[in-house]
């Protein structure tokens, strides 16, 4: 039996969507994805039905599930999260002294 809060509860993409969005304007300090870029796309859109879901927060995906579980978070995260690449492209310069 799985508890209504429990790990293994099933989501919508409003729920899931409003989670991004708030790490997204909150900050966060998730590690960059150990997986490259283009196996996570793969991912994403065979998943969620979209290639990067931390990007499409408004809509929910016509392909995604109705039901998101645990698995489906994470992978929205891994988007959320990047790789090591992109955050040395976002990273503010240093000013040196």
């Amino acid at each position: 039996m799985v508890e209504p809060d429990g790990p293994g509860r099933e989501i919508g993409w409003p729920e899931l969507a409003g989670d991004l969005r708030r790490l997204k304007q909150r900050g966060h300090r998730l590690p960059p994805s150990p997986v490259a870029s283009a196996p996570r796309a793969r991912a994403w859109r065979i998943h969620l039905g979209l290639p990067r879901p931390a990007q499409a927060l408004a809509m929910p995906p016509r392909a995604a599930p109705r039901r998101l579980t645990p698995a489906h978070a994470c992978l929205a995260l891994a988007d959320l999260a990047g790789d090591a690449s992109e955050r040395r492209s976002r990273a503010r310069p240093r000013i040196r002294s």
